[in-house]
């Protein structure tokens, strides 16, 4: 996985988590779910990810631990969400927003 400035394809050890369809249908949120290296070789935290109900809304929240960022999409249910997740990342146009200090903390940070 590139950092994220550098957008593209990932490269690196995997963590057991992607299973085939969500690899062929989310690649981009699986990478950061997945890829626990950059593609230079250094070492990253594995994302989370967060689903919750919200005002009659399904809201997807993307946690990079390495960035202190999350990206938020909203969705009619939890597929659109996620679609909306997945084409955000890929056009690089993301709802980032940074985390205050504190708000997560990075295993030994």
């Amino acid at each position: 996985m590139k950092k994220r400035a550098d957008q593209g394809a990932s490269q690196g050890p995997l963590s057991p988590f992607p299973d085939a369809s969500w690899s062929k249908n989310y690649p981009t949120i699986c990478e950061y779910l997945s890829h626990m290296e950059y593609e230079d070789g250094t070492k990253r935290e594995l994302a989370t990810l967060t689903v919750k109900e919200q005002e009659g809304q399904v809201l997807v929240v993307l946690n990079d631990k390495d960035t202190s960022a999350s990206a938020y999409v909203t969705g009619s249910d939890v597929l659109a969400a996620l679609r909306s997740l997945e084409k955000a990342l890929v056009g690089g146009n993301a709802d980032w927003r940074r985390w205050k200090v504190g708000a997560f903390k990075k295993k030994g940070g």
